[in-house]
């Protein structure tokens, strides 16, 4: 049951990492739609803009290393054998190179 509930968390966290590429991808399509439709809007407005999504995203991406951390500590935590499931291994090992 242990290794089925990692197995679940493992795959929960992959999604939310998806998520969160996504979302960042969202922002960039959304910010480029909304320059084309406001055609003439100042650069002033178009960069208050740009702050608003790079911090959005900026915050997006310390809460994904938040709840990764706490993800990984859990599983590693939890006495399941993680360094056998590539899965597993992958999501605790997994690098910060998102920056």
């Amino acid at each position: 049951m242990l290794d089925e509930t990692a197995r679940v968390h493992a795959e929960s966290l992959r999604v939310a990492r998806a998520n969160v590429i996504r979302a960042s991808e969202l922002l960039h399509l959304a910010e480029d739609a909304k320059a084309r439709k406001l055609g003439a809007a100042s650069s002033q407005e178009m960069e208050r803009l740009k702050e608003r999504a790079r911090s959005e995203l900026k915050e997006s991406r310390q809460k994904w290393k938040v709840v990764k951390g706490t993800a990984s500590a859990v599983v590693v935590g939890s006495g399941v054998d993680w360094a056998s499931d590539p899965g597993l291994r992958a999501m605790v090992l997994d690098p910060d190179d998102e920056d």
